[in-house]
């Protein structure tokens, strides 16, 4: 299947998120007997359609629609808040506790990363813009913080909240290994990513620009293909630098 639930890996318990169907771009195809046996979905922005629906069996779906999934905590409620990265196109759909579906959040696509701050969700995408959308009112509104700072994706993007309360948002330059021996299926030979730079720059949210850091004084720093994030390195002792700088940076796939 390619629904979705939270699961606390320390004590097994399981939380059910609302149906994938529920998604603005997934609809449910049933059989003879009423029972789902397929999934279509369709490739549209709020603008533009870009291709016909296609199916998709139950396992499959994941594969072509999932790009991140986020788990934030709400202070201010004392809850949480369930935010996709999702194709088409790298949209955007969160969920609370309680939700009967997914809520879409259109305009934009494009979406790389996500971070949240003071009940703020932001949110990068590809060409460096970040948009701030506040989920707390009836009302869902956007504020553009950052317009466009680059026009080519030679990057993997994230955004991350430090814990000082600056927004970070960091590029990394990687390149993937050409010379590596490869099975004979080579769809199931994973393509291992080399990190050649680390780009970090701190969000000016008054002057709307980028401020380069040339380092991060006891903090470490960690980007993955999931929930990015920074540690005051003084607060996590257990965790040992895997590299002789002020950047940690974890072993992981983009």
């Amino acid at each position: 299947m390619s629904e979705l639930l939270l699961l606390n890996p320390f004590t097994g318990e399981q939380v059910a998120l609302p149906s994938v169907i529920t998604i603005q771009h997934v609809k449910a195809i049933f059989d003879e007997s009423g029972t789902i046996h397929k999934y279509q979905l369709s490739y549209y922005t709020e603008e533009k359609v870009y291709k016909a629906p296609e199916n998709h069996t139950l396992k499959d779906l994941r594969q072509h629609f999932y790009y991140k999934a986020f788990v934030f905590p709400e202070q201010s409620t004392g809850s949480y808040i369930v935010v996709l990265i999702h194709n088409p196109h790298s949209e955007l759909s969160f969920a609370r506790p309680g939700d009967d579906k997914w809520t879409w959040l259109p305009p934009n696509t494009r979406y790389r990363d996500c971070a949240y701050m003071n009940s703020l969700l932001y949110v990068l995408t590809s060409v460096g813009e970040i948009h701030a959308f506040d989920l707390t009112g009836s009302t869902i509104t956007r504020t553009v913080i950052m317009t466009q700072v680059k026009h080519y994706i030679y990057e993997s993007m994230y955004l991350i909240s430090a814990p000082w309360g600056d927004l970070l948002q960091v590029w990394r330059i990687v390149d993937n290994r050409n010379d590596v021996e490869h099975d004979e299926d080579e769809d199931a030979t994973p393509l291992l990513y080399i990190t050649h730079k680390i780009l970090v720059y701190k969000v000016d949210m008054v002057a709307k620009e980028l401020v380069k850091i040339n380092s991060l004084p006891c903090h470490m720093l960690f980007l993955g293909h999931n929930l990015s994030f920074c540690l005051n390195a003084a607060d996590h002792p257990q965790l040992e630098a895997i590299m002789p700088t002020t950047l940690m940076i974890t072993k992981n796939w983009l």
